[in-house]
């Protein structure tokens, strides 16, 4: 005995290519919403759990360790300091807000990174001198 669900009154079975159709948009619906799902758990969860790390900074010049830089925007989420710094032979251009500290122990940084845009922070332990100004710079839209 075969089973048909009948919601119209009409007893006409779905083809195959209905099926497969239905099927498709079932998965594709699912994949957008578990998607969406992922994305703001992973906004919630960085938010609250940010990357933070430490680590020894390079010269990048004979006695400069890091250059800084301050952009400023018509669009707020463009207005952020620039710190480039050399770390294991990589270079870093690390957006956000930017901390001084003058000390006398080898040049390091302190990162934290958030799901803001533009809006990792970092604390870069350098002595006088080390650092290089590189002024202020306007993007515009």
């Amino acid at each position: 005995m075969k089973v048909v669900l009948n919601l119209d009154g009409n007893n006409k079975k779905l083809t195959l290519g209905e099926k497969i159709l239905f099927l498709t948009v079932g998965v594709l619906i699912t994949l957008i919403v578990g998607y969406f799902v992922w994305a703001i758990g992973d906004g919630i969860y960085r938010h609250y759990n940010p990357i933070e790390w430490t680590a020894t900074i390079e010269e990048l010049e004979p006695g400069i360790y890091g250059y800084t830089s301050t952009m400023v925007s018509n669009v707020p989420a463009e207005n952020y300091e620039m710190l480039t710094v050399l770390c294991n032979g990589t270079y870093m251009n690390i957006k956000g807000h930017v901390k001084i500290v003058y000390d006398s122990n080898a040049p390091y940084i302190e990162y934290k990174s958030t799901n803001t845009v533009n809006a990792d922070s970092v604390i870069i332990h350098v002595q006088k001198g080390q650092i290089k100004n590189n002024g202020v710079s306007t993007v515009t839209r």
